[in-house]
């Protein structure tokens, strides 16, 4: 029981933004989570239509004082450039992940593989930084457009993303009632939301969360 309870915290943690400008506030927190400026943070691009795009990610994050940014911008993946990313990811303290089509990563990496290589990766500690698009593929299935489509499933919460913003308030009851995760969670641009193990831990804003009846 003593041993489950120290695996339980030694699990990384999700920091899901809903979209937005992401502040130095988030990026703060996300430094906080991962043991400051000297965390190794990896940077994985596969949300943009054009990964390289994401290197405004990667520079943003060392102006705000991350010392050892890596980013990975491939559009394709040979079996030995997985082999590099999952190295460098089970190596991180951090995975950042933009804005974009949460579509492209999951595609991208693959949905089974991206799922173990991240399942792994959290349970040993390593954080997990996403907006938009970032945070809505931690879900499986993930909301994009109006229909439910394959997810990481690194949590058991459906997160939407925009949500005052865009007006998705009946997009996540929808997706939410008709599928079975424990809680449906909508963030509106600003807002953001700390997860572990599956529990809320810190918010920040008036997420909208739904829960089963």
């Amino acid at each position: 029981m003593m041993l489950a309870s120290l695996l339980a915290l030694k699990a990384g943690a999700f920091l899901l933004v809903g979209g937005g400008s992401t502040t130095p506030e988030m990026v703060k927190k996300f430094s906080d989570l991962c043991g400051g400026w000297n965390a190794k943070i990896v940077v994985l691009g596969q949300t943009r239509q054009e990964p390289a795009d994401a290197t405004q990610s990667r520079d943003f994050l060392t102006k705000q004082g991350f010392k050892n940014v890596e980013l990975f911008q491939d559009k394709e993946f040979t079996l030995e450039r997985k082999r590099e990313l999952a190295a460098s990811v089970l190596s991180a303290k951090g995975i950042w992940v933009p804005g974009g089509d949460q579509r492209l990563i999951v595609e991208r990496l693959g949905a089974e593989w991206g799922k173990n290589l991240f399942d792994k990766a959290i349970k040993n500690g390593t954080n997990w930084f996403g907006t938009s698009a970032g945070a809505m593929c931690v879900s499986d299935p993930m909301i994009r457009d109006e229909v439910a489509e394959p997810g990481f499933g690194l949590i058991d919460l459906l997160i939407d993303t925009h949500f005052v913003k865009r007006n998705r308030e009946m997009r996540l009851k929808r997706a939410f009632f008709s599928g079975t995760a424990s809680l449906g969670i909508g963030l509106d641009e600003g807002e953001w939301i700390i997860i572990r193990n599956n529990q809320i831990e810190e918010t920040k804003g008036s997420p909208r969360v739904l829960h089963r009846e």
